[in-house]
């Protein structure tokens, strides 16, 4: 049986401590990034739901949802 051979090239069997703590800085970014991401797409989709879903103000406006049920209601009386 054979004994595979050693390489002559010093530090080639793995990574050097400088290289994963590297890769490591990449990943750490990389998940940053990510977080970032989820955060403005939920503070996007909450501004979203307030638009669609929003109460009556001063004016008497109303969300998206709601002017939409009025404007069917409207219809529908229309073709009674």
């Amino acid at each position: 049986m054979k004994t595979p051979r050693k390489s002559k090239v010093k530090g080639a069997g793995g990574f050097t401590i400088v290289e994963a703590m590297i890769a490591i800085v990449i990943l750490a970014i990389g998940l940053l990034g990510v977080g970032y991401t989820i955060h403005v797409s939920y503070s996007i989709g909450q501004e979203n739901i307030r638009t669609i879903h929003r109460a009556a103000d001063d004016k008497g406006d109303v969300g998206i949802r709601d002017k939409f049920n009025q404007d069917q209601a409207n219809i529908y009386g229309k073709l009674q």
